[in-house]
């Protein structure tokens, strides 16, 4: 939210109206407009929802509700960078290049982990390696 928000107001601060396309092409023009909705919902409504019922101080019970509104505010995130992103690489969404960006991104992610698992102690994380 935060990244939408501070684009929206450079473009609207600055009066940029060349920039002013690219913000409509994104939040008033299908399919965009319906990922963007999603990406808002369940990356900054969602959170901010559950965080305000926690203010009362009591601490949770489990940890799972935290951890599923963590996950999809990730996802939220991934879609916020679809909607970023696409929509400069192509005129209209493409499950194809939908597919291909998610197994990127997985493929990174794999990476990211093999490399923790192959070299912890070059990472220094583990007890008595070499920090």
């Amino acid at each position: 939210m935060y990244f939408f928000w501070s684009q929206y107001l450079v473009i609207w601060y600055g009066n940029v109206p060349v920039e002013t396309r690219y913000v409509l092409a994104r939040f008033f023009a299908d399919p965009w407009r319906r990922l963007a909705i999603l990406a808002f919902l369940v990356g900054w409504l969602l959170p901010f929802c559950y965080f305000l019922g926690r203010l009362t101080g009591r601490p949770p019970q489990s940890h799972r509700v935290l951890t599923a509104v963590a996950g999809l505010a990730m996802l939220a995130m991934f879609v916020e960078r679809i909607v970023l992103v696409f929509p400069a690489v192509t005129a209209r969404l493409s499950w194809r290049l939908a597919l291909l960006t998610v197994l990127v991104t997985v493929g990174f992610g794999a990476l990211f982990v093999l490399t923790f698992r192959l070299c912890p102690s070059r990472m220094g994380l583990v007890a008595g390696g070499e920090s």
